[in-house]
C-alpha cells in the first residue's frame, strides 16, 4: 500500500471533538497555546452542568410530597442523573481512548488492498449519517424541550428546580430560562456526542475483524515485509511454488497476530465501557417507563407529547446503539473463525495445518462485549431492557390509579 492510501481513524472523529470542545469537556492537550483559557471554559460548562442537576435535586428534597413530584418530573430527573452518571464514568476513561484509536493507526490495522479500502470508506460514511442523525435527534429533543413553556399558559420554566430566590419576577425568569437552556444542551449533547464517539470505536474493531475475512479469503494476494502484511497487487502466490507454504505461513503468522491486537483493544474497550454501559442498561428500563408514564398523562398530537416521544426515541437509541455495535463485534468476530476455513490449507504442508487448527481453535469462541461482567452487549439484551421498561411503565400505572 502506498502511504497516500493509509487512513487516519482519528479523522472519523472530527464532529464529535468538535462539540466536546462546543459544549466544554474535551481535555485541553498538553502543549496547547490556549490551555489556561480552555479550562477556565470547560470549567464553567461543567459548573453549569453540576448546577443543573443540583437545582432538581433540591427541587425533589424540598418537596413535601416526593412520590408525586418525582412522577411528575421523572422524565427529566431520572434520564438527566442515569446519562450523567454513566457519561463521567466513560468520560474518566477518555484518554485510554485516544490510545486505541493511536494504536489503531499503525501499519498493522491500515488496509492492505482495495477492498479494505473500500469497506473503510464505507463505513466512514455510514459514520458520518449515523454521527449526525443522532446529533440532529439530541438537538432537536432539547430544543423541543426548551421551548414547551411558551406553549403554557403560565409561566413555567422547562424543568422544575429549586433556587434561593424567587425566580417568577423579571429578570429572574429569563436568566433561569437562558441557565436551563444551555444547561439542558450541554447534557444531552454531550451524552449523545460521547455515545457516538465509544459506539465508533466499537465499529472501528468490527472494521479489523471485516479486514481480517478479506485478507483470510484471498491470502494468495498478500506477502509479509518487515513484519507487515503487504499486497501483492494481481501476481498471487502460485500454488506450485517452492516457497508456497512457507509464504503463508508467514502471512497466517501476521493474521494472528492481527487477531489478538483486536482482541487486546477488544478487552480495553470492553473495561472502558463495563461500568458506564451498565449503569445505562441498568437504569435504561426506569428511563423508558418514566418517560412513557409521562406521556401516557398528556394529550397526542400536544406539544409536550411530542417532546416526550422524541425524548422516548433518544433513550431508545442509546441502549440499542451499545447492543447493536457490541453485537456485530461478535457477529464479524465468529466470521474471522469461519474464514479462516478458506485459506488454501489443502496445498500448505503439515506446520501450516497445525497452526491454523491452534488459531481455529482459539477463535472459535467469539469476541464478547460484557458489561458489569454480568450482560453482553447484544440484541436480546436490548429486548429484555424494552420488556422491563413495560413492566415498569405498568406498574407505575397501576399506582397512579
Amino acid at each position: 500500500m502506498s502511504e497516500m492510501d493509509n487512513i487516519d481513524y482519528r479523522n472519523f472523529f472530527t464532529f464529535n471533538v468538535r462539540v466536546f470542545k462546543i459544549c466544554g469537556v474535551w481535555k485541553p492537550d498538553s502543549n496547547s497555546n490556549n490551555k489556561i483559557l480552555i479550562t477556565l471554559y470547560n470549567s464553567f460548562c461543567i459548573s453549569l452542568w453540576i448546577l443543573f442537576l443540583f437545582s432538581q435535586f433540591m427541587f425533589l428534597y424540598n418537596s413535601p410530597g416526593i412520590f408525586d413530584e418525582l412522577l411528575s418530573t421523572s422524565h427529566i430527573t431520572i434520564p438527566e442523573y442515569v446519562c450523567s452518571l454513566m457519561f463521567i464514568v466513560i468520560y474518566r476513561k477518555l484518554d485510554l481512548i485516544k490510545l486505541i484509536l493511536d494504536k489503531l493507526n499503525e501499519p498493522m490495522f491500515q488496509p492492505k488492498c482495495e477492498e479494505h479500502l473500500q469497506l473503510a470508506k464505507s463505513l466512514e460514511n455510514f459514520y458520518k449519517t449515523y454521527n449526525y442523525s443522532v446529533t440532529y435527534l439530541a438537538i432537536q429533543t432539547s430544543l423541543l424541550f426548551l421551548i414547551l413553556p411558551l406553549w403554557q399558559d403560565e409561566q413555567t420554566l422547562p424543568a422544575k428546580a429549586w433556587f434561593p430566590f424567587d425566580w417568577e419576577p423579571s429578570p429572574n425568569f429569563e436568566m433561569i430560562w437562558v441557565f436551563q437552556s444551555v444547561s439542558v444542551c450541554i447534557v444531552t449533547v454531550n451524552v449523545a456526542c460521547l455515545t457516538i464517539y465509544t459506539t465508533g470505536i466499537f465499529m472501528l474493531i468490527g472494521l479489523q475483524c471485516d479486514y481480517l475475512c478479506i485478507t483470510f479469503n484471498n491470502l494468495t494476494q498478500f506477502h509479509v515485509e518487515n513484519g507487515i502484511l503487504l499486497n501483492r497487487g494481481e501476481k498471487h502466490m502460485q500454488i506450485s511454488n517452492p516457497k508456497f507454504s512457507d509464504v503463508m505461513m508467514e502471512n497466517l503468522v501476521v493474521c494472528i497476530r492481527h487477531y489478538t491486537e483486536i482482541r487486546k483493544m477488544a478487552l480495553e474497550i470492553e473495561r472502558i465501557h463495563e461500568m458506564g454501559v451498565f449503569i445505562l442498561f441498568l437504569g435504561g428500563a426506569t428511563m423508558i417507563s418514566t418517560i412513557l408514564f409521562s406521556l401516557s398523562t398528556v394529550d397526542i398530537g400536544s406539544p409536550q407529547s411530542l417532546m416526550l416521544m422524541s425524548d422516548t426515541l433518544c433513550m431508545l437509541v442509546m441502549q440499542f446503539v451499545y447492543c447493536w455495535f457490541g453485537g456485530e463485534i461478535t457477529n464479524k468476530s465468529a466470521n474471522v473463525f469461519m474464514t479462516s476455513y478458506n485459506t488454501p490449507w489443502t496445498d500448505c504442508n503439515i506446520r501450516y495445518r497445525k497452526v491454523l487448527l491452534q488459531f481455529m481453535t482459539m477463535t472459535q469462541n467469539p469476541i464478547e462485549m460484557r458489561v458489569g461482567g454480568l450482560l453482553v452487549m447484544s440484541n436480546a439484551v436490548f429486548t429484555s431492557i424494552v420488556k422491563s421498561s413495560y413492566s415498569v411503565y405498568a406498574l407505575l400505572h397501576d399506582i397512579e390509579e
